[in-house]
C-alpha cells in the first residue's frame, strides 16, 4: 500500500478472538529445485489462487504470501461468528484443494510432467497450524508504506504449529484454544 506524504500510519486496533491460520506447500524446496523459476511461480499462484477462495468462502481474510506460505485470519478487521470453526473448516477444503490440484496437474501434465524425471514424488502437500487469541489488527509499517496486519503471540503460534507438523509428519495442527471453541463435528474430524 503506498501512503501519500505526510501520512502517518493510524495506530491498530485490539481484536479479541481472531483466528490465525499458516499454511504453506509441503514439498516445496523440492519443487523449487527441479522446476525453472517461471514454472515455480505458475505452481506456486495456482496454489496461491485456490487457498484464497478457500480462505474468502469462509469469511477469512488473507493478510500475506510469504514464499510458498500464507497467512490468514479469521475475525479480523471484520467480526464473524465461530471464527475457530471457520478456520478450521478452511483448511479442511485446503487440504482437500491441494489433492484437486495434485489430481488435475496428474491428468494434465503440468507440475507433474516436469518432475517426474526424477525419483521422488513429485506430488505437492499442504500444512496448516491455526491459534485462536488476541491480536494487534490494523495498519504497520512507516510513514511511506504500510499494510494491514496481525501482530502478537497469537501470530507466532499459529506459525509455530504450522512447522510442528513437519516434526509430527501431520497435516493440521490446532491449539488447544482454538479446540476448546470447536463445535463437536469438528472435533471428529
Amino acid at each position: 500500500v503506498a501512503v501519500s506524504e505526510g501520512t502517518v500510519a493510524q495506530a491498530g486496533r485490539f481484536e479479541e478472538g481472531s483466528d490465525n491460520v499458516f499454511v504453506d506447500i509441503r514439498n516445496y524446496s523440492t519443487l523449487a529445485e527441479r522446476l525453472d523459476p517461471e514454472q515455480t511461480l505458475n505452481v506456486l499462484n495456482e496454489c496461491f489462487s485456490a487457498w484464497v477462495k478457500d480462505v474468502q468462502s469462509h469469511d477469512g481474510t488473507v493478510l500475506e504470501f510469504l514464499g510458498d506460505g500464507m497467512l490468514a485470519v479469521f475475525g479480523a478487521p471484520n467480526d464473524i461468528p465461530d471464527h475457530p470453526g471457520q478456520a478450521v473448516r478452511c483448511l479442511q477444503t485446503m487440504v482437500h484443494t491441494m489433492e484437486r490440484l495434485n489430481e488435475t496437474w496428474a491428468v494434465t501434465g503440468g507440475m507433474r510432467s516436469s518432475m517426474s524425471k526424477y525419483a521422488s514424488s513429485s506430488k505437492l502437500g499442504f500444512r496448516g497450524g491455526v491459534h485462536t487469541g488476541t491480536v494487534i489488527a490494523g495498519n504497520l509499517g512507516s510513514a511511506t508504506q504500510m499494510k494491514y496486519a496481525v501482530v502478537g503471540d497469537t501470530v507466532n503460534v499459529a506459525a509455530r504449529l504450522e512447522q510442528l507438523n513437519k516434526s509430527l509428519g501431520t497435516v493440521i495442527a490446532v491449539s488447544g484454544d482454538t479446540w476448546n471453541r470447536l463445535p463437536e463435528d469438528l472435533k471428529k474430524w
